[in-house]
């Protein structure tokens, strides 16, 4: 027992001493902190070829760490906006020029020149990385609009309560103290938080070469009452605690005099799964009622066409112009009045 302690014991020091040197599974989220990689560029390639996507897409983040252009020197003279939410608003598989930011962006400014937007969407962060988000980096930024798309990877999760207590205080558990030292302990969180997203399947899942497979739009989607119910009980608890998270998110903007939009999350199926996106969606239209701020409902105005989505989820190019044109339609209308 003592040589097989030994044993393990060197060998987590010699895998720590290279994970130092070079980590397979670099990420963005450690402890309860972010940790936001700068002037980095790369270069994806699909192989074989997706229907709506790009075969070579090229993916950068400025000195910020956000995807878009460089903080101007006259940052203060503009009306600038960043968008936050998850692998959703990051869409890590579209091309810079692609993602719906960056098209919002370019459907802003042929009205309003004195626009600048920034993504700052990250893959798998929820309403709690979010809140960090703000706190570390957004709020010092001091943007005129912080525009969310939330609620996917709040759907997957089964408990809000640990890290609740963490999003007020950013109180650390000895865990959290350990992932944020040790590359080891990192490594095995972030491998297991990758392994609970895939499961959940709020992942990017490519479909081969072929658009996603839905019904057709006069299809109805027939839903067993029971079943429906089954499924949606064990989220409902959840949902109240959702719902203060995004209150706290609002109310973070809007005492720093940021005006905090909120947006929806679609789906391309119809069915069981989508009324559980409801209920997220649901509470985040509740928030924004009770707080006067502005919401969009892309859940409901985005069509489900097969074309617009590359799983469940994800955007194709086609799809993330259609998200930016609604949105645009809402927000153009809120910066003629700024």
């Amino acid at each position: 027992m003592l040589a097989l302690f030994i044993g393990i014991s060197i060998g987590l020091l010699i895998l720590e001493s290279f994970l130092h040197l070079y980590n397979p599974f670099p990420s963005r989220f450690r402890g309860n902190k972010i940790q936001l990689k700068t002037n980095f560029k790369k270069q994806i390639l699909i192989d074989p070829k997706i229907e709506g996507l790009d075969s070579v897409i090229y993916y950068s983040v400025n000195k910020l760490g956000f995807r878009g252009e460089e903080k101007p020197e006259n940052f203060g003279e503009l009306y600038s906006i960043i968008t936050i939410g998850g692998s959703t608003t990051e869409c890590s598989l579209l091309d810079d020029s692609k993602t719906w930011t960056a098209q919002l962006g370019k459907k802003l400014k042929k009205n309003h020149p004195g626009i600048w937007i920034n993504n700052a969407g990250m893959d798998g962060a929820t309403t709690y990385g979010h809140s960090i988000l703000l706190d570390d980096y957004v709020l010092k930024l001091k943007p005129k609009m912080v525009v969310f798309l939330i609620g996917i990877n709040d759907r997957g999760r089964k408990d809000f309560s640990n890290e609740d207590g963490n999003l007020i205080d950013r109180r650390e558990s000895f865990f959290r103290k350990l992932v944020k030292k040790s590359e080891v302990a990192n490594l095995a969180n972030n491998l297991y938080l990758m392994y609970r997203t895939h499961k959940v399947n709020i992942g990017h899942i490519l479909n081969n070469n072929k658009p996603i497979a839905v019904p057709d739009s006069g299809t109805a989607v027939k839903i067993d009452s029971v079943k429906l119910e089954e499924l949606l009980r064990p989220y409902r608890k959840d949902v109240p605690q959702y719902t203060e998270r995004v209150r706290l998110l609002a109310t973070k903007c809007l005492k720093n005099n940021i005006r905090p939009v909120f947006v929806t999350q679609p789906l391309v199926y119809g069915g069981d799964y989508w009324e559980l996106m409801e209920l997220y969606n649901k509470a985040v239209i509740s928030v924004c009622k009770e707080l006067n701020v502005e919401c969009i409902d892309l859940a409901n105005e985005l069509k489900k066409d097969p074309h617009y989505f590359y799983d469940e989820m994800h955007y194709t190019n086609q799809g993330a112009d259609s998200v930016a044109s609604i949105i645009y339609r809402r927000l153009n209308n809120v910066v003629n009045k700024k």
